[in-house]
């Protein structure tokens, strides 16, 4: 199988148990999911830095 890695950086909006959450969900659907960097950019907002394998 040829597997691609890809950096995606995305706003997500929420508390974090509820984006770390989402997050568990998202490594269930591709190859591995690893989080780079994560920044609060208000109350409730985060800018998180993904790298995904496809």
């Amino acid at each position: 199988m040829n597997q691609k890695t890809t950096k995606l950086q995305a706003i997500l909006e929420g508390d974090e148990a509820t984006i770390n959450s989402a997050l568990e969900k998202a490594d269930m659907i591709y190859t591995a999911v690893f989080e780079i960097g994560r920044q609060q950019i208000s109350p409730g907002i985060f800018r998180v830095t993904l790298e995904i394998t496809l």
